[in-house]
């Protein structure tokens, strides 16, 4: 039975021990230190779903750095979408990334590259 509410238009992927950095709009530049490691809970190529430490309204742009098991590394900017905060559960946020390319307000092509293999392998 499909899910009728769903609205992605990608499978998102659990990725275990996976762990994001984040930082806001209010705080992307060099010298900002990003947010503690947060769970990363699932991903895709167009984007991810994380616990979260900081009150993040959505329309927030951010940056994510994900790291997964062996040291390696996603660098991808994106905006919160929608976020989560029940009773007694962990604070998750959603953003969308934005589209892919070569100009610096775009993720890089690297990154697609290194989402698509890693989306792909794990299907």
């Amino acid at each position: 039975m499909e899910n009728s509410n769903e609205r992605r238009s990608m499978e998102r992927i659990s990725i275990p021990d996976a762990q994001v950095y984040y930082k806001s709009n209010q705080a992307m530049n060099y010298f900002t230190l990003p947010s503690g490691p947060m769970s990363l809970i699932n991903l895709s190529k167009s984007g991810a779903c994380f616990e979260f430490s900081d009150q993040i309204p959505s329309g927030t742009p951010v940056q994510l750095k994900i790291v997964i098991q062996g040291g390696k590394k996603i660098i991808a900017k994106g905006q919160v979408v929608w976020t989560s905060i029940g009773k007694g559960s962990t604070p998750c946020a959603g953003v969308q990334f934005l589209p892919f390319g070569k100009s610096r307000r775009y993720n890089s092509l690297q990154t697609l590259s290194r989402l698509r293999k890693l989306t792909d392998n794990l299907h």
